[in-house]
């Protein structure tokens, strides 16, 4: 109870402390907007008059750029602004601010600026939107249509602020939301649940039975490139290189581009044969950043089978200083 009390308190000081007295609601039209720029340079939204009169999609947001529920809206309108179908779509994006702010919030206030420069970041001396909008805790975001009117009011943080916050932006546009992502199948649950008990066997040194795990999470799930990877590198260590280059095979017939399988397919075709086919590989990895130390070792390996003592020593050099990270 005295929790609660406390908290009540603190509502209304907070709401003394905006000057707000009620909250503007969806449906309504939205107040004009003047603040000063972090540069103090006049900023300014009109809401469009008269019925049929049109402007451009605006978001609004009252943050504390030093609030951790506030910084996390930020990412948001980062991610949503990143989404957007069109490169240009008329929204414009503003974030108000205190005018009375420490000295932490306003290095985080440019910080954020800087980071996203299509956000306006505009400082409220008097507070006068705030009470205009009818803010009352911070973080809240509005998302106001072409004509003025609020589509939608986003108190707060969660793990909804973010689609609420697409969805009003794409309505307003008149564009459709995305397709929901494809649930996991039960199949391939099952499959991440062995590859992380794999995992946990590799780092306790027992090797063979997480490629027992990793062999039965490959039969639940054949499109798990991750399975397929972690399988080669549990071979590699085992110095199974025919079985592991096979591995490897699988996972970039599924992503010619995973660099993970590009390094252990390398890796793995040092075990065989064909030294000049296993050089060219390793080498050719190793032209593309992260340098993986296992490319060196194996560089070695293949070089020191080949009577080149020298290149040899320096490759297992090159795997030591990668390994301890100089």
């Amino acid at each position: 109870m005295r929790a609660l009390r406390g908290t009540l308190i603190a509502a209304c000081f907070a709401a003394v402390a905006f000057g707000a007295a009620k909250r503007l609601e969806a449906g309504e039209r939205a107040p004009d907007l003047t603040l000063r720029t972090l540069a103090d340079e006049e900023l300014r939204y009109e809401a469009p008059a008269g019925e049929g009169a049109t402007g451009s999609v605006i978001v609004i947001a009252f943050l504390d750029p030093d609030q951790e529920a506030s910084r996390r809206v930020l990412t948001d309108l980062g991610v949503v602004h990143k989404a957007l179908p069109a490169e240009d779509p008329p929204v414009l994006w503003y974030c108000v601010v205190s005018g009375k702010m420490s000295e932490a919030e306003t290095v985080a206030a440019q910080a954020a600026q800087k980071a996203r420069p299509f956000l306006r970041i505009g400082v409220d001396p008097e507070r006068t939107s705030y009470a205009d909008f009818g803010v009352v805790a911070l973080p809240t975001t509005f998302v106001v249509g072409a004509d003025g009117i609020v589509l939608s009011v986003l108190p707060g943080h969660s793990s909804r602020t973010r689609k609420g916050l697409q969805a009003a932006l794409l309505g307003a546009l008149g564009l459709d939301l995305p397709k929901p992502e494809t649930e996991i199948s039960p199949e391939r649950k099952r499959a991440l649940r062995l590859l992380a008990a794999a995992r946990d066997l590799s780092r306790r040194g027992r090797a063979e039975e997480a490629a027992g795990r990793l062999r039965e999470a490959a039969k639940i799930c054949d499109d798990a490139i991750e399975v397929w990877v972690a399988l080669g590198d549990t071979l590699l260590v085992l110095e199974e290189g025919g079985e592991a280059l096979a591995a490897f095979d699988h996972a970039l017939a599924l992503d010619k581009k995973s660099r993970a399988a590009i390094v252990g397919h390398a890796c793995a075709l040092a075990y065989g044969e064909d030294a000049d086919a296993a050089e060219t590989a390793l080498r050719a990895a190793l032209r593309r950043p992260p340098q993986d130390p296992r490319l060196y070792y194996h560089l070695g390996r293949v070089l020191e089978s080949r009577g080149d003592a020298a290149g040899a020593a320096a490759a297992y050099r090159r795997a030591a200083e990668e390994l301890l990270g100089r």
